[in-house]
């Protein structure tokens, strides 16, 4: 199983873009709410949650989600109905952070899904 760790700051960003700029440095910036490419509602949940596909251009998503640690707690491959209903009940109430990869896997999307039991 390999680690992934995340910096703690992007928990307060409820999405986000990172690229490469021409000088080989990387760069972030908040994606707006009317162009997300994802949905999740409700959020915050209980534990089950639905992903709406907002625009269709990448329908095989993998999705992954981490606690606060970084500790990978849940993985679901491809995503393919829209929207895709996910149980996370079973995970305690915090903050985590879904990570969506595309098939391609050079694409992710970050986002946050807060439980509250």
């Amino acid at each position: 199983m390999r680690k992934i760790y995340f910096n703690l700051a992007l928990l307060l960003v409820p999405a986000i873009s990172i690229c490469q700029n021409n000088d080989n440095r990387f760069a972030s910036e908040e994606i707006p709410a009317a162009s997300r490419s994802i949905g999740i509602y409700p959020n915050p949940t209980t534990g089950v949650v639905k992903i709406a596909f907002i625009k269709q251009n990448n329908p095989q998503l993998s999705l992954m989600v981490f606690n606060s640690l970084g500790r990978e707690v849940f993985t679901k491959l491809h995503l393919n109905t829209n929207p895709a209903e996910i149980d996370l009940s079973s995970l305690q109430s915090g903050i985590y952070t879904a990570v969506f990869t595309g098939s391609n896997k050079t694409e992710r999307i970050i986002e946050k899904i807060v439980i509250a039991k």
